[in-house]
């Protein structure tokens, strides 16, 4: 739960919880997560990102999140976005450990993994 008087407002919504980092924990085998969304261009100064402390394409130890807000996509479409999109649908080749995107071509190196 986030301290009394510190909820804050994301996402369209008043939040009053916080997301648990629980992948900094050391893990044993390699673990691959969706829900916690990441940005393919970082973390932008002033927005809450629970991956603040990782580039893009970076392992928390042995834990990768594939998901880059493919619903952001959608809206940016609505909008009539029809390339460079923010959010994406990501996709983890293993054991190679690289990352493919549906909307570029060249697959992306992911970087950091290491286990427990």
């Amino acid at each position: 739960p986030v301290p009394p008087g510190k909820h804050f407002f994301t996402a369209g919504k008043w939040r009053v919880l916080n997301r648990a980092r629980w992948w900094k924990q050391p893990v044993d085998r390699a673990t691959v997560i969706g829900h916690y969304w990441r940005r393919r261009g970082g973390h932008i100064q002033g927005k809450i990102d629970v991956w603040d402390d990782l580039p893009p394409f970076a392992w928390s130890g042995g834990v990768f999140c594939v998901d880059y807000s493919v619903g952001r996509r959608f809206r940016e479409r609505l909008q009539g976005k029809k390339q460079e999109f923010v959010g994406a649908l990501g996709a983890l080749r293993w054991p190679e450990r690289l990352l493919f995107f549906d909307d570029r071509k060249d697959a992306i190196p992911t970087e950091g993994f290491s286990l427990g």
